[in-house]
């Protein structure tokens, strides 16, 4: 079975070891969308669930944010490899 809290995990460790206060706003985000998903998908009982349309849409909601917040770490991160190192 596939650990549904894995992407929290791994935020969560991205998040520790961030450098910079932005990035570690970006990664505090993308963990509690990745936790949401995870107690969503935990949620859902079986496909005779009364409330599973209901999830089903929220599910669909949280994987586009997590889709909107990983492009803005990408350029983030892109953003800052493109800078100039004033520290040589």
């Amino acid at each position: 079975m596939n650990n549904i809290y894995e992407g929290w995990l791994d935020y969560l460790r991205k998040e520790e070891n961030a450098t910079t206060g932005s990035l570690k706003l970006y990664y505090r985000r993308l963990k509690e969308l990745h936790r949401d998903k995870a107690l969503i998908k935990s949620s859902i009982r079986s496909q005779y669930d009364a409330a599973s349309d209901t999830k089903n849409v929220l599910l669909d909601y949280v994987d586009t944010q997590i889709g909107l917040y990983e492009t803005k770490v990408k350029e983030f991160t892109n953003d800052e490899e493109e800078l100039p190192n004033f520290h040589d």
